[in-house]
């Protein structure tokens, strides 16, 4: 199969970061897990929009393939919170939710060390 040339696939044949980004159901892992198996970049974070990891269901965490829980467990699957109200009005001059601000931080964090080592 010919490879696309298209700026998508520029990126990826480089070293870079890539974030994922995905919702907390069966369906979303789902769809992280083919993209992961997908992706040959060295350095994968991904963010999953929902509950935070320990108040997953029994059935989602299941669904979770061997990628997954590999990122999972070396720290790189961040659980970015769902803010109810900033989902419906957007975001304004109120402060961030500090779980929704820790979660960006640590995402942020992971990305900066990958760029870091990358660029040495």
């Amino acid at each position: 199969m010919e490879e696309a040339d298209t700026w998508l696939a520029d990126l990826m044949r480089g070293p870079q970061s890539v974030v994922l980004v995905t919702s907390a159901t069966v369906p979303g892992l789902r769809r992280l897990a083919a993209s992961l198996a997908d992706l040959e970049c060295s350095s994968v974070v991904a963010a999953v929009i929902g509950p935070s990891r320990r108040h997953w269901p029994k059935s989602l965490i299941r669904s979770a393939d061997l990628l997954t829980r590999a990122l999972d467990d070396s720290g790189r699957l961040i659980a970015i919170p769902v803010d109810r109200a900033l989902a419906v009005a957007g975001v304004d001059s109120r402060p961030l939710p500090k779980a929704l601000v820790a979660a960006g931080g640590t995402l942020l964090d992971l990305v900066r060390s990958d760029t870091r080592e990358e660029n040495a």
